[in-house]
């Protein structure tokens, strides 16, 4: 046995050889070693980190993929726009880091098209229309919903406009709602939208293609089809179920060639001069039609426009020569506002306005508002006596005084009766536009009852109370 001296210490190393034998190397160790090899390993961690001349340094990361709106759009499932994008030229565009703004339809949007019309996109040949296809889903620029909300119409690559609407509260591109939003990749924002947005047609064209049979066969044996196509108009299309709705025998009536003069004059009434968004023609408060007749437009409580109070089902259709807003039922001619007086019960009124020979003004002015006070209101907001009165013929210049005190010759619908506003009235009086309770009156305390009694010639207000003494 070999001897070890006490001074030193001997560490065996224990190897494998590749027999596998079993092997001792001895190697000597000072014993001063022992102190070093017994430092703690935090003790030497400690003393290599502790200097000064180390810096701070951001921990690895790793850079994403870029993700184009066009890997959005498949990431989200627009599958069918993504194929035809793919196909068309702008698909670079699409991957490149040019800001674009994409408003995507979704796949139930596309099953609605005419059969065939997908797939045709895809024929050898059609890539000129694929592209104005595909264009017209897409604009230069980064428009998020804020900054949709503050435009009328955007550029599209396919060299048309589409417009930007409301629908309520929703956005709307042209006819097609905006459905979700404000997503998007690195080079732009991405809309979903749940109608396919297609290039402008011919009005005419355009009723054809989207199902409205009837009115398309109508304006054809009008007449009309020549000054439709020829200018830009707004149109008010009912639905073939709308027509439908009539009358038994009214839609034979209008369809039989003797019928051609009343056919267009009722036609006429669904047709506005100018190409406006629904809008435009809320904002203008009242336009009159072809026919001479007045439209109004408001806003339902959904905040949908209307039109005489008929809500639009749908707006916005562009089309090449105008623009389609359709509507659920088939206008009629109104009567005048002295006939709604008589249909709203002012029989005294219209006797007065008979007695003041007046009568056929409240027939003809037009523009033309009446504030018409109520059997009971005269009653009960003249002094005694005051009617009879007024009625003796001595008194007429009086008479006529006072029921000019109601009418305005313009057309004021009851959104533009808003407090602390004025009308100047046909006796020259002011009519001020005041609140009571929350409610709007006129001159103080008189309400209106009865409020937008629509009339070819204007719109009547039953009022509970007179703006005029009478004496």
């Amino acid at each position: 046995m070999t001897q070890r001296s006490p001074d030193s210490v001997m560490l065996t190393s224990v190897m494998k050889d590749p027999l596998g034998s079993r092997t001792s190397s001895p190697f000597a160790f000072p014993s001063l070693a022992l102190p070093l090899l017994a430092l703690p390993l935090w003790g030497l961690a400690t003393a290599c980190t502790s200097g000064e001349d180390l810096i701070d340094v951001e921990p690895p990361t790793i850079q994403p993929e870029p993700d184009s709106v066009l890997d959005r759009a498949a990431a989200l499932g627009f599958g069918q726009f993504v194929a035809l994008a793919k196909a068309s030229t702008h698909r670079a565009l699409l991957e490149s880091d040019t800001a674009v703004t994409v408003f995507a339809p979704s796949d139930a949007a596309f099953a609605m098209l005419p059969a065939g019309e997908l797939l045709g996109l895809f024929e050898p040949g059609a890539l000129a229309e694929l592209d104005a296809f595909v264009g017209y889903h897409i604009t230069t620029g980064e428009l998020d919903t804020a900054a949709l909300s503050g435009i009328d119409q955007v550029a599209m690559l396919g060299m048309d406009d589409a417009f930007v609407d409301s629908l309520g509260t929703q956005l709307i591109i042209n006819d097609a709602r905006i459905v979700s939003s404000d997503d998007g990749g690195d080079n732009g924002w991405l809309h979903g939208v749940d109608t396919v947005l297609e290039r402008p047609l011919p009005v005419i064209e355009t009723l054809e293609r989207r199902g409205f049979e009837t009115l398309a066969e109508l304006i054809q044996l009008s007449g009309l089809s020549g000054s439709i196509q020829g200018g830009a108009l707004t149109l008010l299309a009912p639905t073939d179920a709308a027509f439908d709705a009539l009358p038994a025998g009214e839609l034979d009536d209008l369809r039989d060639p003797a019928m051609q003069a009343a056919l267009q004059d009722r036609l006429e009434l669904h047709l506005v001069g100018g190409a406006s968004t629904g809008t435009t023609l809320v904002d203008a408060e009242s336009s009159l039609n072809l026919g001479g007749s007045f439209l109004f437009w408001n806003r339902d409580v959904d905040g949908v426009p209307t039109a005489n109070g008929t809500a639009f089902e749908s707006v916005n259709i562009r089309c090449t020569d105008g623009v389609i807003h359709v509507i659920g039922s088939v206008f009629a001619e109104l009567p005048t506002v002295g006939e709604q007086m008589m249909a709203q019960g002012l029989m005294t009124l219209g006797s007065l306005a008979f007695a003041g020979g007046l009568e056929a003004d409240f027939g003809t002015l037009s523009p033309l508002t009446v504030f018409g006070p109520s059997d009971l209101a005269l009653e009960l907001g003249l002094a005694p006596g005051v009617i009879d009165a007024l009625v003796v013929p001595a008194n007429l210049p009086r008479l006529q005084t006072f029921l000019r005190a109601h009418m305005v010759t313009a057309p004021i619908g009851y959104r533009s009766l808003v407090p602390g506003t004025m009308w100047t009235a046909l006796s020259g009086d002011t009519i001020d536009v005041t609140e009571l309770s929350g409610e709007t009156t006129l001159n103080g305390s008189v309400g209106l009852a009865v409020r937008d009694v629509y009339a070819s010639n204007g719109v009547l207000h039953v009022i509970d109370g007179v703006l005029d003494d009478g004496q």
